[in-house]
């Protein structure tokens, strides 16, 4: 387990404390990119400042830590899903403010949906959408742009964030997130300016290795040689990475005549999404009349399955019929 806080300290700026495995025989702790002396059940550390840094955990939930600076928490991320921040919980003065967020430690890695690569003046950068309990979370480059928890009556969701760009310029990135009622399947789809750029990982099918990473910024201004092989080490290690993910992901896909596929012949609760190659189960709920969505998956079983789990929970009234095989 990885935890990450940035925070600002009067006197002495902006910070990042970086834990990781906290609690256990192998835990480290560092302080702006510097290793701390730490041991084992160690939770009090001190800044070369004078300033008390003191980790902090939650008994109800095992995985769960604060950071106190000076014994004020470092804020978190909004915890009610609407925006980042949520200080309506804290009195003024009672919390350290945090720069930022990062995305490590909030995201989790099973909620992802989507990545986009892209590349600003010849240098990788990465968008992660992920997708738990009807909120969607949106990282830069491991740093947390956005979260937005929609309703039962909500069909798209709009997320806009600049992204620094060489020479001090910014570029709008905008990411579109749309529920298509024809085929009952969200669709994401993100720009960068005036450049589309595709999904490169998808949950159900993993590393998409035939697509490209768009250049997003003019050409006329590159990088050294060396800085390139670099880029490209750090690139080759995400794939490798994104490769891994895709190990774990089913084939089940591979098996299905995809352009025969008609919404007639899928189960109950199911639809297809050709986008994304994918089978999305949702519910519609009797007391709103919308559709809930519940996931995407490699094949109609397993999308029916989680269908027919949240039966009881949105319509315990209805019965399917079993499934007759010939």
């Amino acid at each position: 387990m990885v935890r990450i806080w940035h925070f600002v300290v009067p006197g002495s700026g902006e910070h990042t404390l970086k834990a990781e495995k906290i609690g256990t025989s192998k835990q480290k702790v560092f302080l702006d990119g510097t290793e701390l002396e730490s041991q084992e059940g160690q939770t009090v550390f001190h800044t070369p400042e004078g300033t008390l840094l003191r980790l902090k955990h939650t008994p109800e939930h095992p995985r769960s830590w604060t950071l106190l600076v000076d014994e004020r928490p470092v804020e978190e991320i909004g915890g009610n899903g609407e925006g980042l921040r949520d200080l309506r919980n804290m009195a003024e003065g009672s919390y350290t403010i945090a720069t930022g967020f990062n995305a490590i430690g909030i995201i989790k890695r099973k909620n992802i949906c989507r990545k986009f690569r892209f590349r600003i003046a010849g240098v990788p950068h990465s968008v992660v959408v992920a997708h738990q309990d009807r909120m969607w979370q949106v990282a830069y480059d491991a740093e947390m742009v956005d979260q937005e928890r929609y309703s039962f009556l909500d069909s798209a969701v709009q997320v806009e964030f600049t992204i620094p760009g060489p020479d001090g310029c910014s570029l709008l990135a905008r990411l579109e997130i749309v529920w298509n009622l024809m085929t009952l399947s969200w669709t994401h789809r993100l720009h960068i300016g005036d450049v589309r750029v595709p999904a490169c990982w998808m949950k159900t099918m993993g590393l998409l290795r035939k697509v490209k990473h768009p250049e997003v910024f003019p050409g006329w201004l590159t990088v050294s040689s060396d800085s390139q092989i670099q880029l490209a080490e750090e690139e080759e290690a995400e794939e490798s990475e994104d490769v891994a993910d895709e190990d774990e992901i089913s084939t089940e896909l591979e098996d299905v005549g995809k352009d025969d596929i008609s919404l007639e012949s899928l189960p109950q609760g199911v639809s297809f999404d050709r986008e994304s190659n994918s089978f999305q189960a949702s519910i519609r709920d009797p007391k709103t009349g919308r559709f809930i969505f519940l996931g995407e998956f490699a094949s109609p079983e397993r999308a029916h399955q989680m269908y027919l789990e949240a039966l009881p929970r949105y319509n315990p009234d209805k019965v399917i019929a079993p499934t007759v095989h010939a």
